[in-house]
């Protein structure tokens, strides 16, 4: 296993133990990419295991970390994507370079219903303005975790 974080936070480590069992059952599975949510690791990393590599956006160390997202894609698909970025701890994407043409693959994990009005009105404009910006021509997924009160 080959790590890569910038943090000594032992709440990051106990997640480092639980990425490798994460790492198994996806490839048990065979999915090339699935998008995590409430990672609560500390700012942004990357972390390889022997099958996927986990990319996570959250907040910074020191900052209360509720939420962060993240993608884990199958090692041999690592050099076929061109960017990982986040724009917030709810809105990720990745660039897939694929034979027909590039795809964005988009994330969000919307704020809950009894979440304050403005929490959920700002994540709504930065998910506006981000599909706002996609090319036209690049194909888009759309990967959401969308949260409700039942």
């Amino acid at each position: 296993m080959t790590t890569r974080m910038n943090t000594d936070n032992d709440s990051d480590l106990d997640y480092v133990r639980k990425i490798d069992v994460i790492d198994r059952e996806l490839l048990k599975l065979s999915i090339d990419i699935a998008a995590l949510q409430e990672t609560r690791l500390s700012g942004s990393g990357t972390l390889q295991e022997e099958n996927y590599t986990v990319y996570w956006f959250s907040r910074p160390e020191g900052e209360i970390r509720m939420h962060g997202i993240g993608f884990a894609v199958r090692n041999s698909l690592n050099p076929s994507f061109e960017t990982s970025s986040a724009t917030t701890e709810r809105l990720s994407h990745l660039r897939l370079n694929a034979e027909q043409g590039s795809v964005l693959v988009l994330y969000v994990c919307t704020p809950t219903l009894d979440a304050e009005t403005p929490v959920k009105d700002v994540f709504s404009e930065q998910l506006k303005e981000k599909l706002r910006t996609c090319p036209d021509k690049e194909r888009t997924v759309l990967i959401a975790g969308i949260n409700a009160l039942v």
